[in-house]
């Protein structure tokens, strides 16, 4: 691919689907698997290509996790968010113990959502770390909300409820307009059969946030 066809390739005009469909574009076989490109370039497509990724595209991007280039391989663990979770899990695993931190952070961010129970000890053992290692580096952002948010969706995947429970508050604190925190403590609050704190916590949501159409429907749907 041409070097002036890059910027045009990866422009934010173009959006993720049109790497896909476009015929200057093909995406993962005319950039991101081209070793003649930039490093940096394969990278942001693989990147981008992650929010539209399906099956194929994941089978085809497959190898990279394996390319010579970090760099790369971090990049093209996010597209394997389109294959099954089986297969998801059997390309990303091995990547938990990668000797470089950004790549097992990206693995840890792609198995989120793996099933504990049928993991093995040593497979377990490495998520948990991987994982803890990608909490470590939100907390180096911890006066972000979104932050918070982040790290409760976490540990919400890990059934860490109180935990989550836990960032959304902390989330609050920081951003009282953040519904979407809210509406999470308003529901782990009702999941634990504690009808009062989740009352208590959608009073306080909507104090902060009087007009907002997704907090005023929580409210009729729990007064029903």
């Amino acid at each position: 691919m041409p070097a002036n066809t890059y910027g045009l390739v990866l422009s934010p005009r173009a959006g993720p689907a049109r790497i896909i469909v476009s015929d200057f574009a093909a995406s993962v076989d005319d950039l991101a698997i081209s070793s003649a490109a930039p490093e940096i370039a394969r990278a942001t497509a693989l990147r981008d290509l992650g929010s539209v990724a399906n099956s194929a595209l994941a089978t085809r991007a497959a190898p990279l996790l394996k390319d010579k280039n970090p760099l790369v391989w971090a990049a093209a663990i996010g597209v394997q968010r389109g294959a099954s979770p089986a297969q998801r899990f059997q390309r990303v695993a091995p990547l938990l113990q990668d000797r470089f931190r950004a790549v097992r952070i990206a693995a840890a961010r792609a198995l989120v959502d793996a099933p504990l129970s049928r993991l093995k000890p040593t497979e377990a053992l490495a998520l948990s770390g991987a994982s803890a290692e990608w909490r470590a580096a939100l907390r180096a952002r911890a006066d972000f909300p979104e932050v918070r948010l982040i790290e409760g969706g976490i540990s919400l995947m890990t059934r860490d409820f109180t935990a989550a429970e836990a960032a959304f508050r902390e989330a609050v604190l920081l951003d009282p307009n953040l519904t979407d925190a809210w509406t999470m403590i308003v529901r782990i609050r009702d999941a634990h059969y504690d009808h009062v704190g989740a009352g208590e916590a959608l009073d306080n949501a909507l104090r902060a946030n009087p007009n907002s159409l997704p907090l005023l429907k929580l409210d009729r749907r729990r007064a029903r």
